[in-house]
């Protein structure tokens, strides 16, 4: 198998209806999830099952962050985002089989 790659669905406009992205499961060998943009306006939502964000490979990244399913966390990108190697510029998670993630970029 391979890594997931997830983009952030960009929100546009406020004070409108916004049609949230369809859930991406993790799969066996983890995620990545796109920080160049906005990062510190990424909303992510997790799904069925407990994610495992892992720690960035930065100054600032010093453990691993456990969400819970069902809860949505924005992240300080200091501490979960790669700034070298394999996964440069994402934020990498682990998960069981039936963990799902949404990523919002909010206005």
């Amino acid at each position: 198998m391979a890594i997931v790659k997830l983009i952030p669905t960009k929100m546009t406009q406020t004070n409108k209806g916004f049609a949230a992205p369809t859930a991406t499961v993790v799969g066996a060998d983890g995620m990545e999830i796109d920080y160049t943009g906005k990062d510190d306006k990424i909303m992510l939502t997790i799904g069925v099952a407990d994610a495992i964000i892992t720690m960035g490979n930065g100054i600032q990244g010093v453990a691993d962050l456990t969400v819970p399913a069902g809860q949505s966390v924005v992240l300080e990108s200091g501490a979960f985002k790669n700034v070298t190697g394999a996964h440069k510029g994402t934020v990498y998670i682990r998960g069981g089989a039936t963990t799902t993630v949404t990523a919002i970029e909010l206005p």
